[in-house]
């Protein structure tokens, strides 16, 4: 991991080395993943999926999005407007996230994948996997970008 270029103002002797920090194998979302896609756009593209590659990219750009997306509620002071739109829009996104996520465990238990309550993330990476993507620790990274 010493090859990632970290600009920052704290000479490295005082602060955390990165490898200290981070498991290896994080990767860092550093703006939004999809700046162009808008929720109209995202809810046409779920309606028009035909095949599984195609709900996997969707998948993983919605969850990316959400992640990035949920973070903007902590940067307004609760109960402003800003706040109330943040959060409205991280609703619309998680929503999203879970139907398209639906989708897949649909696929998955007509597979004979039994899907469990907690730490889905066992299913969904081999699903993933086979479309092109993995768990970069929190963010769906496409397999031929690592």
């Amino acid at each position: 991991m010493n090859d990632i270029p970290v600009e920052n103002d704290i000479p490295v002797e005082d602060g955390i080395p990165i490898e200290e920090f981070f498991e290896e194998g994080t990767y860092i979302m550093v703006g939004d993943p999809a700046p162009g896609l808008t929720a109209e756009y995202a809810l046409k593209a779920a309606e028009e999926i035909e095949t599984e590659e195609e709900l996997a990219v969707l998948f993983a750009v919605v969850s990316n999005k959400t992640v990035f997306v949920e973070d903007e509620i902590y940067d307004y002071e609760e109960g402003t407007e800003e706040w109330k739109r943040a959060v409205e829009n991280t609703h619309f996104w998680l929503d999203l996230e879970r139907k398209l996520r639906n989708r897949i465990f649909a696929i998955l238990r007509a597979e004979g994948v039994e899907i469990p309550a907690t730490r889905q993330i066992v299913v969904l990476e081999p699903f993933m996997k086979r479309n092109g993507y993995f768990d970069g620790r929190g963010w769906w990274i496409k397999l031929e970008d690592q």
